[in-house]
């Protein structure tokens, strides 16, 4: 129920407590590890679609610490490719344990959820893209490349300038050179 509701566009959420009950009285003790882990990858999987839903809060330290792991990474930056970056979770912005913001965080979340916290949800895919993928070993098509070039050049950072750079040194046979062919043209006359 949850995960559809964090997947419904029309349904705006921006803040979810998840207590879990850890079934003390359970005969299967091994069965309680594994509705954690399908808990942890059935909000992983809800999250990826979700654009409302900035704090999550959850009271459970197992469960905590299974959603922390690679899988939260690629939920808010999957570097896989280029495409799943953009459609990576630039919404959510913190995570709490028991209502206190979580300390221990991994260093790499850290930095994510507080890129997350900027309002252009476009600027903060741009900035993911060009911290995680080198653009000069993308093939441009020549027409594409002033569009790149605009969109790359958007960035707020020195990310943007430093791509621009490289991407034009990787490929300067995609830079037409006007100045050879003014000399060419005034020779021919």
């Amino acid at each position: 129920m949850i995960a559809n509701a964090l997947q419904n566009p029309a349904f705006s959420l921006t803040k979810l407590i998840i207590l879990y009950n850890t079934g003390q009285n359970r005969t299967q003790p091994h069965s309680l590890e594994t509705e954690r882990e399908q808990l942890s990858q059935i909000m992983i999987d809800a999250l990826h679609r979700n654009t409302t839903l900035k704090s999550l809060v959850f009271d459970t330290g197992a469960w905590g610490s299974l959603f922390m792991g690679q899988s939260l990474r690629d939920l808010l930056c999957n570097k896989s490719s280029i495409d799943a970056t953009y459609l990576s979770n630039h919404t959510l912005q913190s995570l709490s344990h028991n209502s206190h913001y979580v300390k221990t965080l991994p260093f790499e979340i850290y930095c994510m959820l507080q890129s997350n916290r900027v309002s252009d949800k476009h600027a903060v895919a741009r900035e993911k893209i060009l911290q995680h993928h080198k653009l000069e070993d993308v093939n441009f098509v020549p027409s594409s490349l002033p569009v790149a070039m605009s969109w790359i050049g958007k960035s707020d950072s020195n990310l943007g300038l430093s791509q621009q750079y490289r991407l034009i040194r990787s490929a300067p046979h995609l830079i037409q050179n006007d100045n050879k062919k003014r000399k060419r043209q005034e020779f021919d006359r």
